[in-house]
Formats: C-alpha cells, sequence, structure tokens
C-alpha cells in the first residue's frame, strides 16, 4: 500500500546566470538554487505534461530527470531530490498572446552514423504553434520552427517516431497531424533545419494524444472524435500517398461521448483507452482488435472490438478532460490523477503475464471491471508563507492531476497538477516491480509561475 505523507513543496526561481550557446538561440536557465516564491491568484498556470528522460546508456530505461512543460516554462527535476536542475522560461508575450505549452516528448538522437555518440532533445510546442527543440545537457533551446504558416493552431500533441528518432509527430487543434525531420544538429553551433514530411488531415479535431505502435506500425490518436489510427507505410509516404485511416469503435456507455483524451501502450500491442463520462479506462490488445477490421472504403476501415477482448478498469465518472495517464510496461503500473487531486494506481503485471487469466494473455472475459490497487488521495499541504501573505490555499479550487508518468519498474510516479505542482512518489526497499510495497513516500515540487 502506498502511505500518504505530508508534502512539501519548493518554489523555483531563476538564477541571474545563463548558458549561451550563440546569440541567435535562447539560453536555459540553470536553476539548481532554491527558495520559497509567494504563490499568486489560483496558485499559477496548469502543468500539461511531465516524461522521464531516456537513459542513453542503457536502452529502455530511464534517469532520474523529469522533464514538465505548462505555461510559458519548460523545467527538469531530478525526481530522488526534488530540485529543479534546469529551467527554460521565455515569456513569449508578442503577436498572439502569451506561449502556453501543452506537449512535449522526449527523444535520443545519434550524432554519428554508427550511433556511438547519442544526446537527449526535448521537443516542446502550445498555443502559437511554435515547436521548440532543446538540448537539455547543454542548457539550450536550439532550434524553433511554426508548424502552420498562416494562422494559429495550437500544438496539442507531440510524439517522436519510435524508429526514426529525429522524426516528430505534431498533433494540433484541428485535427491535423503533422510529421516533421528535425534533423540531428551539427555541434558545435546546433546548425539544423526542420523539414516538413507528411500532414494527416482526417475528419476529426483536436489531438490529445499519440502513440506509435511499432509491431504494427500504427499511428494511434485519441482525439475529440474518437479513437483513430493510421497504418505507416513507408512507399506511401515517399511517393505522397494517403495512408490507411481506421477508426476504433468503443464499448458504449450509459452517457456516450466520442471524445478520446487518454491514450497509452502498456505494452506495444496492449494499448489503454480512457474516455470522460464512461467511469473505466479499457484494456485491449491492438492485435486482436485488428482481427475486427472492416473495409469502409477506399484506405479506410472501422475497427470494432468485441466487448469480451476489453478489459475493464475502474476509473472517476468525472466529465472533465485532460487527465492523462502514465504506465510502465516492465511492471505493468499504470496511473492515471483525477479532478479531485488523487491517483488510481493499477497493477497490471498479473494480467499482463498470465497469472490472472484475462483477454490481454488469450483468457476469458473478467466479469467486472477491475479494481485500482489503491487511490492516492490528496494530502494536507501547509504553506506559511501563503498563510502570512493571506493568499488562497493551494486547495481552495479543485486539483486536477494533468499527467503521470511512471519510472522503469514502478519505483517512483511523478505527476503534474492545475495548482501548478509536481508531485514525486517513491517507493522504498528493494522490492521486485510486481511484488506489494510497504513503504512509499512523497516528496512535492512548485514549479516557478508565469511572471
Amino acid at each position: 500500500m502506498f502511505a500518504t505523507e505530508n508534502v512539501n513543496y519548493i518554489a523555483m526561481e531563476d538564477k541571474k546566470g545563463t548558458k549561451n550557446i550563440s546569440a541567435k538561440r535562447e539560453a536555459v536557465t540553470n536553476a539548481s538554487e532554491t527558495k520559497t516564491k509567494k504563490l499568486k491568484g489560483k496558485g499559477g498556470a496548469n502543468l500539461w505534461q511531465c516524461q522521464f528522460e531516456p537513459d542513453l546508456e542503457v536502452a529502455g530505461q530511464y534517469t532520474n530527470i523529469v522533464a514538465t512543460c505548462g505555461g510559458t516554462s519548460v523545467c527538469f527535476i531530478d525526481s530522488l531530490s526534488g530540485e529543479v536542475v534546469l529551467k527554460y522560461n521565455k515569456g513569449g508575450k508578442g503577436s498572439g498572446g502569451p506561449e502556453n505549452l501543452y506537449a512535449q516528448a522526449w527523444s535520443s538522437v545519434a550524432l554519428d552514423d554508427m550511433g556511438l555518440t547519442r544526446i537527449n532533445i526535448v521537443a516542446v510546442g502550445g498555443v502559437k504553434s511554435n515547436v521548440k527543440l532543446m538540448h537539455p545537457e547543454q542548457g539550450v533551446c536550439y532550434s524553433i520552427f511554426r508548424t502552420t504558416q498562416n494562422k494559429a493552431g495550437t500544438v496539442c500533441s507531440l510524439l517522436f517516431h519510435p524508429k526514426k528518432s529525429t522524426w516528430l509527430f505534431c498533433g494540433h487543434e484541428d485535427g491535423r497531424i503533422q510529421l516533421w525531420d528535425v534533423g540531428v544538429p551539427r555541434l558545435p553551433n546546433y546548425e539544423v533545419t526542420p523539414v516538413h514530411l507528411l500532414t494527416i488531415e482526417e475528419p476529426t479535431s483536436d489531438i490529445y494524444n499519440m502513440v506509435y505502435s511499432k509491431t504494427h506500425d500504427l499511428l494511434i490518436a485519441g482525439c475529440d472524435a474518437g479513437l483513430f489510427a493510421w497504418r505507416f507505410d513507408m512507399e506511401k509516404i515517399q511517393n505522397n500517398e494517403r495512408l490507411d485511416f481506421m477508426q476504433f469503435q468503443l464499448p458504449k456507455a450509459s452517457q456516450p461521448t466520442t471524445v478520446v483524451d487518454s491514450i497509452i501502450l502498456v505494452r506495444d500491442d496492449i494499448l489503454a483507452v480512457k474516455c470522460p463520462l464512461h467511469g473505466l479506462i479499457y484494456v485491449f490488445r491492438i492485435s486482436d482488435a485488428l482481427k475486427h477490421e472492416e473495409a469502409q472504403g477506399p484506405c479506410m476501415s472501422s475497427i470494432n472490438p468485441p466487448d469480451e477482448l476489453v478489459v475493464r478498469l475502474r476509473w472517476s465518472d468525472t466529465d472533465n478532460y485532460y487527465m492523462n495517464m502514465g504506465c510502465d510496461a516492465q511492471s505493468g503500473l499504470l496511473v492515471c490523477g483525477d479532478d479531485k487531486g488523487a491517483l488510481w494506481v493499477y497493477e497490471l503485471f498479473s494480467y499482463l503475464n498470465g497469472d490472472i487469466s484475462s483477454p490481454l494473455t488469450g483468457g476469458t472475459q473478467l466479469p467486472f471491471p477491475v479494481e485500482p490497487k489503491d487511490i492516492l488521495e490528496w494530502p494536507e499541504v501547509e504553506d506559511t508563507e501563503v498563510e502570512k501573505a493571506r493568499k488562497l490555499r493551494l486547495d481552495t479550487y479543485d486539483i486536477v492531476v494533468d499527467n503521470c508518468t511512471v519510472s522503469r519498474g514502478g519505483k517512483t510516479i511523478v505527476a503534474v497538477t492545475s495548482n501548478n505542482m509536481v508531485c514525486i512518489w517513491r517507493r522504498g526497499g528493494e522490492d521486485h516491480p510486481d511484488e506489494a510495497v510497504d513503504k512509499r513516500s512523497k516528496d512535492s515540487v512548485q514549479d516557478q509561475e508565469e511572471k
């Protein structure tokens, strides 16, 4: 069981010194020095994304660093110490108003043909349709490119292709998905020219999430209009031909809605899907679902997996959107926050390895939804600085957990919230990833709000 403890948070201040590679590039502020900062209003901007940094030494592993984004800021946080070690904050109050960063993605890019030298880069994007590329290790934002030239187009989701590390999918609020080759930066000046490769324009809107199944070469998107997928045929891309397009039909709910606001790959062939008002998270094997594909026209098909192929996880029946799941394939730990500040924790390891018979391993349908292993309630948070200044408490307004991420092996859970907080849950001991853990501790870090 998780043990809920009081949360301490640190508000980060910028340090005046910066690292500049050249005058044409923006610098990321080193924020290794910290102090408490008073909150304003409702507690600052929403934090929308959090993701662990890939480990350059061991494929499939992560470092302790977590990147978060929201408002005009991108922070890099040491999940062990709770310290913000690097911060990017560009006000961006030019034409179109201030920036609001909604999306981010990591990629490990090879600097040579043999792949002997690799670096981690981060892409972030938001309301201004700009995508910014950063190299955190050297503290630089080395490239900014605009995905739409003639009109504003909010970037809602970013995803790097898992087989081509410089290919970046950009999902927009108008339903378009663009594919860009962001290139390999040529050091030491970080020279790079992103190239637009493809635009997918299908009858949908608001691309909330994207994942890519390497097994099936499928780009899957959770959208305002439902769950969609495209087969990535390299020959069709080279010939500028239309990609095969399909729509998944999800189980009916008592209050039906087409919105799919969160998707994640539990494993490469297993997809988890969340819809508002359903009160459930759906988990199914992609390979099983594809057996029920029916053609609907040229390059179009519908996929209607039978109910007996779907595992249901009980979740909140809220009608709020934008609460994204996090998952670790190794431990089978899946986490999703709600609009009350709680984390719903599911341990799926036994369902994934066949210890418990389920459709995920070819077994029979489960008669009832799977209950969460634990629900981590929002703890009491005290801030003497806020009380002295007679500001509003952190929990005065609803606390929405916007996103969660889980470390390899499920040792650490990181969540970001609508009240501008990064919450870090760690479990102690040397337990095996799929074994129960007696003690877990929680820290919280307050991100710097917009000025």
